[in-house]
């Protein structure tokens, strides 16, 4: 414990409240921190009204929200990540893009893609994914209807 605390004090993370602490201790695997712009991140809003869509999008195929996630990460996230994020771009296509559609939609269960957008790519994100379910007649909750 002494050394886990020495390593929050050298990286000069603040003390985190009792349940991110207690989080953080039960982890099994390496936690990866990663600094955040909050003036571009996306927004709290912006995510709640995602998983509000995935499990709409899950109802509508007989799928779980979580299937409904990994599709919208994987048909409309990665390809605005590739053309906006050239980091993103060369990791995806040396490592993702050889894949068979079914591993890739495994793959992105893991793998950062909506997280990584700033607000206007996240934005984009989403009017991708309402118009994109629109088309196949699913009208998803509006974001005026969120609040």
């Amino acid at each position: 414990m002494q050394q886990l605390r020495f390593q929050r004090e050298y990286n000069t993370l603040k003390p985190a409240n009792a349940e991110a602490e207690t989080w953080l201790q039960a982890q099994n695997e390496f936690v990866w921190l990663k600094p955040v712009s909050v003036a571009k991140a996306r927004t709290l809003s912006q995510n709640a009204l995602i998983w509000v869509w995935n499990g709409e999008i899950g109802k509508f195929w007989g799928e779980s929200p979580e299937y409904a996630h990994r599709y919208c990460k994987l048909r409309i996230g990665v390809p605005i990540l590739r053309a906006e994020n050239e980091r993103f771009r060369e990791v995806y296509d040396r490592h993702l893009k050889p894949l068979t559609y079914e591993q890739k939609l495994a793959a992105v269960e893991i793998i950062s893609v909506s997280s990584l957008m700033t607000v206007p790519q996240a934005k984009q994100y989403m009017d991708e994914i309402y118009k994109h379910f629109a088309e196949q007649g699913l009208e998803l909750t509006k974001p005026e209807d969120q609040q």
